[in-house]
């Protein structure tokens, strides 16, 4: 009796003494640890309480049929495998590792070629850590499983997985969840969860899905600390909410979506309360959509940085029944008060009033015309005529004057984003055009230097020149001593990671914003003869329609707006932040 009790270790191997996981199974005792070296091993059905611990290359091979692994006994550990070729018979949900009792571990195995991941089917208190997951990503992603999915499991923990090209990561009914540091790209919804109370969803990478993350008839639910980007599906949310309850949204970063957070009947319930605190919403092309009848959302000390659309309101309407300061607001790029005291609050209020946006949210079907003339032309006219400005959507009566990204985000950005990827060169793309007397640029001169930064300024070839360009907000410098000449007929590349100061740069040499340092325009110095600068300079920012135009043709279409006789519009040189 008291031998039963001791737990042992059974060694399967091509020598011995067992060849075969069933067959070591067929003799250990619940605690016994099965130690797997190496070797090609069928489909497995694991159903006594064991560790079952794979070395050596060990490979649990499906064969193409049903289920890897099927898990039917609590308190098993599986780790360490390569697991693959499950069953492609969808509504048979055939998976890598099929969980079907409580107090299961799947940890540290390479799961590839399934149609489903990990499906833990009411397996209360799983834990699903460290494995990386890819489906069949030949097929449709409709037509994949799920990369990690989990039905009636309570308190079921999926921790440092990484999930590739399968459909969604999903909990259906799974109450007291533990969703974190998960990296999930390349799917449909890359976190999805249904009837989920008491979860928090915290520390996740997930990017490049159609959805990033979908929340619907859940409540007492926190979502912190998750970077979500590049998800730019029909919907492209990077948050979704549907009727969801008691929601804490903290210290979250949005970039590159296409909408950053969508609310549909949020809060759910006449008590219910949903925040959004520190959280930085930046280059999604509508930052957060709201429907008109949302109340009682408290948003504050978020970042709402460049998107195309701070604020969308579906149908038209304001949000006047939510919560935009109290003490501080929030950060708004297109904000343009001041702060007079330096206390990082602006001393006049937030309040967008574009009628283009007021009636491109009554019809949507105007997005046809966003950032062109009749855009402009439309809130111009807005401007000119105050009876024609519509009612602020938002009023943020103490709005930030300093772009706030969540600590851990600013402190790990260079890790986690990478320095020059293709999302990063679309979201930062601004060109300056200077026009001189010579008008040399031709196809095929252009070309990224690394300019000494002792080149005098009287260089004549120069048509732009920069020293000791500075830029502070408060005590933080985004901008230090950038020495930077761009000659006639040059195209000049700045190229750096998000939050390096490109878009900085270019605003202070077209003289948007003050700065430390010279700018010296076709001999004008920037500071002296401000006028001749501008008269000489333009700035076509990325956010516009007619990308698909040649350089050239885009260049005389902004220069017949500004009246440049067609035969000036050869620019001279060319500065693009990337």
């Amino acid at each position: 009796m008291i031998a039963a009790l001791v737990a042992v270790i059974l060694l399967v191997s091509a020598d011995g003494p067992y060849t075969s996981i069933p067959e070591a199974l067929a003799v250990a005792q619940p605690g016994d640890t099965i130690l797997v070296h190496g070797g090609v091993h069928p489909a497995l059905l694991i159903d006594k309480s064991v560790t079952i611990r794979g070395e050596a290359g060990a490979v649990i091979d499906g064969g193409g049929l049903g289920d890897v692994v099927t898990i039917d006994a609590p308190d098993v550990t599986l780790e360490g495998f390569e697991l693959r070729r499950s069953g492609r018979v969808l509504y048979q949900e055939h998976a890598g590792v099929t969980v079907l009792q409580p107090r299961v571990t799947v940890r540290d195995n390479d799961i590839h070629d399934v149609l489903f991941g990990v499906f833990v089917k009411r397996g209360d208190h799983a834990l699903i850590q460290g494995n990386h997951v890819t489906g069949y990503d030949y097929l449709d992603v409709h037509s994949r499983g799920d990369g990690l999915r989990a039905w009636y499991s309570v308190g079921a923990r999926f921790i440092e997985n990484r999930v590739e090209r399968t459909r969604d990561v999903i909990l259906w009914f799974s109450n007291d969840a533990v969703v974190k540091d998960n990296v999930i790209s390349d799917g449909r919804y890359g976190l999805h969860f249904m009837y989920d109370d008491g979860m928090v969803v915290s520390g996740n990478h997930v990017h490049d899905n159609s959805v990033g993350m979908f929340l619907m008839y859940s409540s007492n639910v926190a979502v912190r600390d998750n970077l979500i980007t590049d998800n730019s599906g029909p919907s492209g949310y990077g948050i979704g909410l549907k009727e969801v309850a008691n929601l804490d949204v903290t210290g979250n970063v949005l970039l590159r979506n296409r909408i950053g957070v969508s609310f549909d009947t949020v809060p759910h319930g006449q008590d219910a309360f949903a925040t959004f605190t520190g959280n930085l919403v930046a280059f999604n092309l509508a930052g957060m959509s709201f429907q008109p009848d949302t109340k009682r959302v408290e948003l504050l000390t978020n970042s709402f940085d460049r998107n195309g659309t701070q604020i969308e309101i579906r149908g038209g309407g304001d949000l006047a029944g939510n919560v935009w300061n109290a003490d501080r607001g929030n950060y708004w790029s297109d904000y343009v008060g001041y702060d007079a005291d330096r206390d990082g609050i602006g001393d006049l209020a937030y309040e967008p009033q574009s009628l283009f946006e007021s009636l491109r949210d009554e019809d949507p079907v105007l997005a046809l015309f966003n950032f062109s003339p009749a855009a402009l032309a439309v809130d111009f006219a807005a401007r000119a005529v105050p009876n024609l400005r519509p009612s602020p959507k938002v009023v943020d009566a103490a709005p930030l004057t300093d772009n706030l990204a969540p600590p851990w985000f600013e402190a790990g950005r260079s890790a986690r984003l990478p320095l020059a990827t293709v999302t990063i060169v679309l979201l930062t793309l601004g060109v300056v055009v200077t026009r001189g007397m010579s008008r040399g640029f031709e196809a095929g001169t252009t070309r990224a230097r690394d300019e000494d930064a002792s080149m005098a300024m009287d260089d004549v070839s120069a048509i732009l020149s920069a020293r000791g360009l500075t830029k502070r907000y408060g005590d933080r410098t985004v901008l230090n001593a950038l020495d930077l000449t761009v000659r006639r007929g040059e195209a000049v590349a700045l190229w750096g990671g998000n939050g390096a100061g490109k878009t900085t740069a270019i605003r202070c040499i077209v003289g948007v914003v003050r700065h430390d340092g010279d700018v010296y325009v076709d001999g004008a110095h920037l500071a002296e003869e401000p006028r001749a600068v501008r008269r000489a300079i333009g700035y076509v920012p990325q956010d516009q329609q007619l990308t698909d135009l040649p350089a050239r043709e885009l260049l005389s279409f902004f220069g017949a707006l500004r009246g440049v006789p067609a035969d000036e519009v050869g620019a001279t040189a060319i500065l693009v932040g990337i």
